[in-house]
């Protein structure tokens, strides 16, 4: 494998990274705001506030599927490109994310 080459998988490694990273990130928020909206809608479920919130989960969730899907792309464009090990850690978010 030359110099360059190496770089340029290094580089692209790096890239998936922060991505999985701001994925899990994002998602673990999600999971926390869609716990206390439930534990909110539990207490009074008629409440005014509710509305609005209810239109911002559904959007937060819309994006976060969005990011799924991007990072799904991502994940299976490095498999293809620099073919790491099958047990590796981007098989197995692959996978998690596929489920």
């Amino acid at each position: 494998m030359s110099f360059f080459s190496k770089i340029i998988e290094a580089k692209n490694r790096q890239k998936l990274d922060r991505s999985i990273e701001h994925y899990n990130t994002k998602h673990g928020r999600l999971m926390s705001q869609v716990s206390e909206y439930e534990m909110i809608e539990k207490l009074d479920p008629t409440a005014e506030v509710l509305t609005p919130k209810r239109q911002l989960m559904k959007e937060k969730i819309i994006l976060i599927e969005r990011k799924r899907n991007q990072l799904i792309q991502q994940l299976e464009t490095y498999i293809a490109k620099h073919k790491p090990a099958s047990d590796s850690r981007y098989h197995v978010m692959l996978n998690k994310l596929n489920k």
